[in-house]
């Protein structure tokens, strides 16, 4: 939150992530999907409700598209899988435009 709070003229893409092995992506509306999207609007809440503008915020459910370990067998690698990226998306000014 800190570093998003000190780069204000920055904007940021909020990436929600679960862990669900062995599958393909899941679609929006099953269950891993709106957990992905439940995580993520949780980060964009709390970032919002800590006096980050939400102009420069974005959020994005990825299910379980991009995990760091797609074949997790160890519940260390599961946990890795279950998290929230923050994503810079460049310059206020060059995002938003004139």
């Amino acid at each position: 939150m800190r570093t998003v709070r000190s780069a204000a003229n920055y904007s940021f893409e909020m990436q929600g992530h679960v862990n669900n092995p062995f599958n393909p992506p899941q679609p929006r509306g099953t269950f891993y999907y709106d957990l992905s999207e439940q995580r993520t609007k949780k980060v964009y809440n709390c970032s919002i409700e800590n006096s980050i503008d939400p102009i420069r915020l974005e959020w994005k459910a990825s299910s379980n598209s991009e995990m760091i370990y797609p074949l997790a067998r160890t519940e260390n690698e599961m946990k890795y899988n279950r998290r929230v990226t923050v994503k810079v998306l460049g310059k206020l000014e060059d995002v938003l435009g004139d």
